[in-house]
């Protein structure tokens, strides 16, 4: 067993070292893998404003045939980054206060300036504003509804109708948005992982991040109004992580001896809105993530999309303490080696804290309550990351992770899922 030991810290300390060798830092260009999670958000957690902007097919119609108009509905799809919209390209209905603006719900935007932005830097930007949007709502799902009210209302001191909002931080953003580039930087990340009772595994993911403030994009921004904003973006990919216990004496099934994770996709955007005491929002999505703990017990996360609001306390630097609540949609299924449980679709409440130093050290704990149809479910967990620079293309990750969830079915007993892993590697 010492043996065993030895050589497992032995092979962490060769993968971590400085020797592992250096790759140039790159950037990708944000294409339909990252743009799949966010429409999905749409369709789910962001269903009610998808659902507005869906509803100008009957408004719309109605509109134009009151006024002996020819019915317009012809829409054309526009992409940018990791958002993308299906655009009206006409004047929105006469019940708004002015035609000629543009203004977009979830997956939907009606723009009379479309058609010309191709030419025109000014229709280029308002196409790209309103996409903008798309953001607010992956990151506030149903809670865009009573967040913007507050905004807006807020907000709305200039009498002027085209800078009656400048003080608004969700149009501040999507001026932000707009203003940002497609690409987004690209890491590798490779290492060692173990359960807590030292079974050997490895881990592996794809991480492509982005962050930006309101201080990148002061030409957009008016001075006397803005509001200090951070965004971020971050997706993973291919998530993989595998322990083989080679310490179980029997003579069972070999895939007994194995607990595992996988997920093919995550996606995260986030911001701190103010000085000091700050608004802070979250969106949190994945799809297929399945999960296997060393009691062959195991769970595949179908969806799960979170929506999360909270402040953050500054602690100097881009170090801050995060509390945030809101709401849990998923749907998952359980199962074990002998039989399958249940698949279920839920909708709970979720709360977390992070106390994050510099972008050396992350501390979160999260915890989740969520109600099914046939079942009810407890997850909670914690993290400790850091990420330690080595050079300007390389970093060592360090991280240990725990996470117990909790399965009552309204019929038969109870399932537990748990882990409790540490992580070492390199990212390049």
């Amino acid at each position: 067993m010492i043996r065993k030991k030895t050589i497992y810290f032995i092979l962490i300390f060769l993968l971590t070292s400085k020797g592992f060798g250096e790759s140039n830092k790159r950037k990708i260009k944000m294409n339909t893998q990252h743009r799949t999670l966010p429409i999905l958000s749409k369709l789910t957690n962001g269903i009610i404003s998808t659902t507005a902007g869906a509803s100008m097919f009957i408004i719309m119609p109605a509109v134009d045939m009151a006024f002996n108009d020819k019915v317009k509905l012809k829409l054309k799809y526009f992409q940018k980054g990791e958002q993308a919209q299906f655009v009206f390209n006409r004047s929105i209905p006469i019940i708004f206060f002015n035609r000629n603006t543009a203004i977009s719900w979830g997956l939907f935007q009606v723009n009379p300036s479309s058609h010309e932005i191709e030419y025109d830097p000014t229709a280029s930007f308002t196409m790209a504003h309103e996409l903008g949007h798309g953001v607010a709502v992956d990151m506030m799902g149903p809670l865009v509804l009573p967040i913007g009210l507050v905004d807006y209302a807020l907000s709305g001191r200039e009498k002027s109708p085209p800078n009656r909002y400048k003080e608004s931080f969700i149009e501040q953003a999507a001026d932000m948005e707009a203003a940002q580039g497609e690409m987004i930087y690209r890491q590798f990340h490779l290492g060692l992982s173990s359960e807590f009772n030292l079974t050997p595994g490895m881990y592996f993911f794809i991480k492509d991040e982005t962050s930006f403030s309101e201080s990148d994009d002061e030409n957009f921004i008016d001075f006397k109004m803005r509001r200090t904003i951070r965004q971020q973006k971050q997706f993973h990919f291919l998530k993989t992580n595998l322990q083989i216990n080679t310490n179980q004496d029997c003579d069972c099934d070999p895939a007994k001896r194995v607990s595992a994770e996988f997920g093919l996709g995550d996606y995260e955007t986030s911001m701190l809105v103010g000085e000091g005491l700050k608004l802070s929002l979250k969106g949190f999505y994945k799809v297929l993530n399945y999960k296997r703990d060393r009691h062959s017990d195991s769970r595949l996360d179908l969806y799960q999309g979170d929506n999360l609001v909270g402040i953050a306390i500054a602690l100097g630097g881009s170090s801050h303490i995060d509390l945030k609540g809101g709401i849990s949609l998923r749907s998952s299924a359980y199962f074990n080696d002998e039989q399958f449980h249940l698949i279920d679709i839920y909708a709970g409440l979720a709360a977390e804290a992070n106390i994050s130093i510099e972008d050396l050290l992350k501390i979160q704990a999260y915890y989740q309550t969520h109600a099914g149809l046939q079942s009810s479910t407890t997850r909670y967990g914690g993290s400790v990351t850091s990420n330690i620079p080595v050079g300007e293309t390389m970093g060592v990750d360090i991280s240990v992770n725990g996470e117990r969830e909790e399965i009552n079915p309204d019929k038969g007993q109870e399932v537990q899922i748990d882990h409790l892993r540490i992580n070492a590697g390199i990212n390049f």
